[in-house]
């Protein structure tokens, strides 16, 4: 059996870490058919706790572990901030959410804007709104009333 690590430490003293040009390090691993990009930190120790995470997350061996002290996963992870860990499915689907959130900011602001220019419009739909919902509990009721007239004439 060999004692070689894997992922090789690099220049950062850490398995699987890259410092970026900017500064700030970043991980990065593959398993499971899956690779998995661990978010940029400007600390090595965060990141490397983030990948640590992941090792035990997917179950690799101890070798892999930038801290081998770690006995189990869930001390990992309290170790590793939890944005640290995300694949591109996460990224994707967290992409999405910021720009859902930002047009909804933008939506509830826009009706802000309409409610304090336009008072008048804003009273004449909701009176609109409450008189159609008036006729449909309205319709409603005609209906069960036919229903019920119709099982007392039987």
């Amino acid at each position: 059996m060999s004692s070689r690590r894997y992922p090789p430490l690099g220049s950062t003293g850490f398995g699987g870490i890259r410092t970026r040009s900017s500064g700030t390090f970043a991980a990065k691993m593959s398993a499971v058919g899956m690779r998995m990009w661990l978010d940029v930190s400007r600390t090595m120790d965060e990141v490397a706790h983030a990948y640590d995470t992941a090792v035990w997350k997917f179950g690799r061996g101890h070798l892999d572990l930038n801290f081998p002290e770690i006995e189990c996963r869930s001390k990992a992870d309290m170790l590793a901030s939890p944005s640290l860990i995300m694949t591109r499915a996460d990224q994707r689907r967290h992409r999405w959410e910021h720009q859902w959130l930002a047009i909804a900011e933008a939506d509830k602001w826009a009706m802000e804007q309409r409610r304090t220019r336009f008072p008048e419009d804003v009273q004449a739909e909701f009176n609109f709104s409450r008189a159609r919902r008036e006729e449909r509990r309205e319709k409603i009721m005609r209906k069960v009333m036919s229903e019920r007239l119709k099982i007392v004439c039987i």
